[in-house]
Parts: C-alpha cells; structure tokens; sequence
C-alpha cells in the first residue's frame, strides 16, 4: 500500500510539472520584435512639420528636416499593421484606419495607443477630424464620432436620392461648413448647420450632369478657395452648384490624387495618376512633371513641396527647380510577404526570400536589399539557405538555382539552370523555366533540392561540397516530380512530399554518385494513412522522430510506424492547415499554421500557442522559422511581416567552461532587472547565493528550458535583492558543476 501511494505521487508530480511548463514557458518567452516593409505606403498626412505614412507595414513618422524616421507596428501597440487612413486631430494626436475596420489613436509624445472598435470589420477609406467631430468615410456610407465622449454619433447611409443606399464613402472634405462625400457613383454634399444628415433630402448630389468628369470621385482638394476633385476622368472645379471640367491638356485623365498649392498669384493645383503627376496654373494649363520612381498612391504639399506615397519605395519629394525626385526609403525588409528565412550562426546574419520581392539579408544592424543587382532585387525566390562553406543558395521559382558569395556591398551571384544540363526546365511552354522550391542539407554538407516538375524526370538533384552532381529520376524509379518539401534524415535517407501524392523516401545506400545501390521509393508510407496527400512540411527532431505536415493535420514516422498527431481544439494544435516545422536547438517542434504558432515541446507533450490575439506576432499566418542558438531568438516569418521572439531555447553545452553571467554589475532599478547566466549544460539547474552562503533563488532542473536562464534580482519571496556580491552556481544531478559571481548594485 505505502509503494502504491509513493508511485500515486510521484505520477501527481509528474502531471503537475507538465501543467506547469506552458506557464513557465510564457513566463520565459520575450521581448517581442516587429520587422515590416513600411515602403508600401498607402496613404500621406502632413501635421507639426512631420510628414506621416500609413503603409501595409505600419505608421512611419518623417521628419523632413533631419531625415530621420520613426517607426509604429503591432510592436508599439498598433491592433493591425495595413494602414489605410490618417488624420490628425487637435491635439496632435493621429488617428489610424486599419483595414480591418478598427481605428487607432496614437499620442505620438507618450507613444499611448487608443482604439475605437466600433467600426470594426468595415472597410475604412477615409478619416477626417473636424474640430470635435470625427468623419469616416466606410464602405456602408459615412460614421459620425464625438471625440469628448468618446462614442459614435450617426452613421448616414444614405448619402442623397442619386446615389445608391450603403455606397463606398471613398474621399472626405469640408469646405465652407459643407461636408463633401465622394463615392464611386457621385459626390454628395450637405451643410453642417442641418439637423439631420440621415435624411438623404439633406444632400446634394452631383454627377455627369452636372459638370464632373466622371461619376467616380477619387480626392478632393480645395483651390484658390474652389473644391477640386480628382475622378477617373479627369477634375474639376466647383462654380456655385455647378462644376467645370478643367481637364483640357492632361495627358492622362485617370486621376488618384490631387492636392493645391496656394502662394497667392502662383497657386498650382496638382492631379496625380498611378504613373504621372501634372501641375495646373491659375489660367488652367497643364504640365507634365518628371517621371515619379514608381507607383503613386497618393500626393500632398507639405512646406512649399510635393510629396507622394510610391508603392514598393517610400515617400519621395519632387525638386521643381532641377525637375528630379529624392526618394525616401525607411529601413526594414524590402517585403512584408516573406517566403522562407536562414539565420546564418557564423556570420550572425539572416537571410530572407519573398515570393514577390527577391531575396534580401538583415545582420542584426541593417538590411540589405540588393537593390542594385537586377538578379536579386525582384523576382519568386522560394528558400533559401547557408552551407559549412559560408555560401548562401537560393531556391527560385523559374531563375534555378542562385549562388551567393562574397562580401554584402558587392557579392558574387551565380545562377545553375539548364545550361550544361545541370538542372531542368520546369515547364514545356519554357524550357529554360527552372524551379528550385525546396533545399535542404544533410550531415555531410551535401546539398538537395527539388526540380519542380523536371521535364528530364529528375526531380530530385543534389550537390556534393565539391561541385559534384547526383540525380534521382522517375525513369529510376522516384515516384513523382511535382514536389513540395525534400529532407535529407539523420538516417542516411532523403524524403520527398508531394503536391498530391504524398510523402517517399529515397535510399542511395550511402554512395550518392554510385547509382546501383538505390532504392527510391521505400514505401515506409501507405499514402492511404495520411490526412491529406499534400504534403507541406518535413522535419525530424533530435530524437530521430520525423514530423509531416499536410494542410489536413500532423504526422509522425518514428520506428518506421506512420502516427497521426492530434487533431484540432484546446490544448491540441492549433490549426490542421500547416504550413512549416521547424526544430530549435532545444529540440521544440515549432509548427507554423494558417492560424498562428504552436510549439510541440521537447517532452511532445505540452503544446503553447502564439497568435495576435495573445502575443505581439506580427500575423497568423506563418510560413518559416530559424533560430539563433547562441541567444535563443526565434525568427518567425509570416506573408505579412517578420516577428522575432527571444526564447531560453537556446543549445545546450557539452560542459561548463563556458558558463557565464552578465550584465556584471546588475543594476537594479525598480522592480528588479535582468541577469542572463547562459552556456548551460542539458538538464542544468541553478542556484544563488549571497556572500554568506544563504540561498537566495533556485532554479530547478527541469525548469530551465534551455541552455540560459534570466534571474531578475528577486529572491524566492520576490523582493529585490539588496546591493552586494552574489554566487551563482550551475549543475547538474549527474555531479557536473560550475559557479560565477556578479555585483549586484540596487539604486
């Protein structure tokens, strides 16, 4: 009876620690990190000599003087990072319409974020902040908001007898106490000082008939005391209830923007179209201005000066007197939509691939965009990696195989396609299409790759340290070549999953360049047993367990045996729609989905979920990681940004000699602070003490979960340690130990 009940205990303990490690994970896991493209930039406001950006990356404050930027994400306090509206109110606070239909509030001198969630799952076109009224033009109409009290007013969705209930309010403008909505079939207009704006009897409207160029009203602006509205055909100008068109001489009438400059006599009104920018004179004469340096999304004068929002490369101002551009870019990644990351350990350098915007690299204090080689700055680039040589491959969608060495500011870049019959076109419409989707290396540095569809058969190729070529091909016996994943295991064999049918396994008997040996297709899958036959993700973690993803669900091959991993629902994964699994160095499955993060733990039995409801993570919607094993940092790559977590999951040491501790001294301040001991063995515990040898924190084996651990100058009763010396000591239960001391000064 006595055994039983210490076994009944023991099992008790067991179950209790598997509770508690999500807990102590949370309680480990951070700062967060937010990196966007904030060159996307969507729309412009002018307010206190700083030229504001709403961007699909975030807000970007500029100030033109100094040249220097701030950035505002979901790291800061944003609810979303696609800014599609600014405004400024009268207290110098700006206010943010997301594209999910919640407005945002920032206070830029605290930095404090306000939200109104109101509008939220309504498109927000357009904000205008009129002494305490808030206008917000919305895809049902436009919303009234009384900022002192803090709620919303009317909503008017009926916008005039002409133009249809529940219509876009796509342009906002107050001129002479009246309210000018556009909107795709129209522009309506009402005075303020009436009582009911709900009525439609209380708008005017204005179309064809009336002058416009167009139904379509784009912007509005006022000119030498005159609207000007810019329509897809063209603008003109109010006269009375009237309008004229003054589009007379524009070279292109399909106008986004405009916006006026007033200087008296020389006044200019300027219209925008995606591709061009034209200037008006007070004798309405137009003029073509330079050429802009991309896509323009919208335009404003700001100190004598025009200004526009390009897509793809920031804000850029025009130089009348010489007739040039200067283009501002912020810093950050060159995409938002990533496709693949690398953390280089060596060079402490990460490597990036969009499926839209090439590949670009980031070494902790700058990108790098490679702006400046064709061959790399636009392009499908799929995967990329870095081999034992230091040199980086890239997989690409249609451009083979690319080859980066040499130094940042100017590297070598080499492409492997069909020339001399290394690698096969992808399609038979272009033979020369080459698509590499998926690279991977194995232990002895050899690099795989996919052939998407190889029209010689040889989807599957790789590539010794020393140049040599190896193929495997459907005419020997490899199954298909519509390949999505291939990973070389630590088992000698090399899986290839499939676009839709399943998941094989390659044998080349340990001899890659000797072919007589091979077996390609093992069948240690029935393709029957899986959830789907799409496979989207390979990995084997340091146990030697092979983990499958499918847009269906989990998979894992351990001792040869297929095994379905959970389903969906709370404390499970937490989507079946997977997308990548990544392994960290403290042997973790972090599972990437179309709905967040779940992190199978190394006992595989406790799971933590991270999505942007709990967590600052830039998107749900993942599709790579890499890890830096030195400081435990997780790179999580989504399709709408970079987020980076700091982890304890960082690898562990084979002994102690490198143990240490730092910051040496510690300040304390406040409520304590941070004292990193890293270097740790696998199962380390650790515990300090004072000089006179009392305990002062413990930290038990088991609940380090990684190689470091952070003591935050509180004692076991969580009160700041006073000033003085302190000893920590690193072990383990099989007798391996260590120790350090670190000045503690408590202010």
């Amino acid at each position: 009876m006595n055994r039983m009940r210490i076994r009944l205990r023991r099992w008790s303990w067991l179950w209790l620690a598997f509770l508690l490690v999500p807990a102590m994970l949370r309680s480990q896991i951070g700062p967060w990190r937010t990196f966007t493209n904030q060159r996307d930039v969507q729309k412009l406001l002018a307010h206190d000599n700083t030229l504001w950006a709403g961007t699909t990356g975030g807000l970007l404050a500029f100030n033109p003087d100094s040249g220097t930027t701030a950035a505002y994400t979901n790291e800061n306090g944003l609810t979303s990072n696609d800014v599609m509206a600014l405004a400024a109110d009268d207290q110098g606070r700006i206010w943010l319409g997301l594209a999910n239909g919640v407005i945002n509030i920032l206070d830029p001198q605290s930095r404090d974020v306000q939200l109104i969630l109101d509008y939220e799952g309504f498109s927000i076109h357009t904000i205008l902040v009129y002494g305490d009224t808030v206008y917000i033009g919305l895809d049902i109409g436009v919303g009234e908001y009384r900022i002192s009290k803090e709620e919303p007013k009317e909503l008017y969705r009926q916008l005039g007898i002409q133009i249809p209930r529940e219509s876009a309010a796509t342009s906002l403008l107050i001129h002479n106490t009246s309210l000018y909505v556009g909107t795709r079939y129209g522009l309506a207009r009402a005075s303020l000082s009436l009582p009911n704006l709900k009525a439609p009897q209380s708008w005017v409207n204005f179309d064809t008939e009336d002058g416009l160029p167009a139904k379509e009203i784009r912007d509005m602006t006022v000119f030498q005391g005159q609207v000007a509205v810019g329509t897809a055909r063209g603008v003109a100008l109010e006269i009375g209830n009237d309008w004229q068109d003054v589009s007379a001489g524009l070279p292109s009438r399909d106008i986004i923007a405009v916006a006026a400059r007033e200087d008296g006599g020389s006044s200019v009104l300027f219209a925008a179209t995606q591709k061009a920018v034209y200037r008006m004179n007070t004798a309405q004469q137009w003029q073509t201005l330079p050429a802009p340096p991309g896509q323009i999304n919208d335009i404003l004068v700001h100190d004598g000066r025009l200004w526009a929002a390009i897509e793809g490369e920031g804000i850029a101002a025009l130089d009348e007197s010489v007739g040039q551009w200067q283009v501002f870019r912020p810093a950050g990644p060159k995409s938002n939509l990533f496709s693949s990351v690398f953390f280089d350990a060596g060079r402490k350098m990460l490597w990036c691939t969009s499926s839209k915007d090439g590949i670009f690299a980031y070494d902790g204090q700058r990108w790098y965009d490679f702006e400046s080689l064709g061959s790399l700055h636009r392009g499908d680039y799929r995967d990329v990696l870095v081999d034992d040589l230091g040199r980086v491959w890239v997989g690409t969608w249609g451009r083979g195989l690319l080859l980066i060495e040499g130094d940042l500011q100017n590297p070598t870049v080499t492409r492997i396609d069909t020339a001399g019959g290394i690698l096969s076109g992808s399609t038979p419409r272009n033979a020369a299409f080459v698509v590499i989707n998926d690279l991977a290396l194995d232990g002895n540095g050899v690099l795989w790759m996919s052939n998407f569809d190889a029209l010689n058969g040889n989807a599957v190729a790789a590539r010794t340290p020393d140049g040599q070529w190896a193929y495997f091909s459907i005419a020997r016996g490899l199954r298909f070549k519509n390949l999505t994943r291939i990973f070389p295991d630590s088992f000698g064999r090399v899986w290839y999953g499939s676009e839709s049918a399943g998941i094989e396994a390659i044998d080349y008997g340990g001899t890659l360049l000797d072919p007589a040996d091979d077996n390609l297709a093992l069948g240690l899958v029935e393709t029957s047993q899986l959830l789907s036959q799409r496979i989207t993700a390979i990995a084997e973690d340091l146990d030697g367990t092979l983990w499958i993803g499918t847009p269906e669900g989990l998979h894992y091959i351990f001792n040869d045996q297929l095994n379905n991993f959970y389903g969906t629902g709370a404390g499970n994964l937490i989507s079946s729609n997977i997308r990548c699994i990544r392994v960290d160095p403290a042997n973790n499955k972090w599972i990437g989905t179309s709905a967040g993060v779940t992190i199978l733990m190394a006992d595989n039995f406790n799971l933590m979920h991270f999505t942007t409801d709990n967590s600052p993570i830039v998107s749900n919607s993942i599709v790579d990681f890499t890890f830096d094993p030195e400081n435990g940092d997780v790179y999580i790559a989504t399709t709408n940004g970079l987020s980076v977590v700091r982890t304890p999951f960082t690898a562990p040491k084979a002994d102690y000699s490198q143990l240490k501790g730092f910051p040496n001294p510690l300040i304390l301040t406040g409520d304590g602070g941070e004292f990193v001991i890293k270097n740790l063995m696998a199962q380390s515990g650790v515990s300090i003490f004072n000089e006179a040898g009392r305990l002062v924190r413990t930290y038990a084996p088991g609940t380090i979960l990684g190689s470091q651990v952070v003591w935050d100058g509180l004692d076991q009763n969580g009160e700041v340690v006073p000033s003085g010396i302190y000893i920590f000591v690193a072990y383990t239960e099989d007798g391996a130990k260590a120790a350090g001391k670190v000045a503690v000064i408590r202010k």
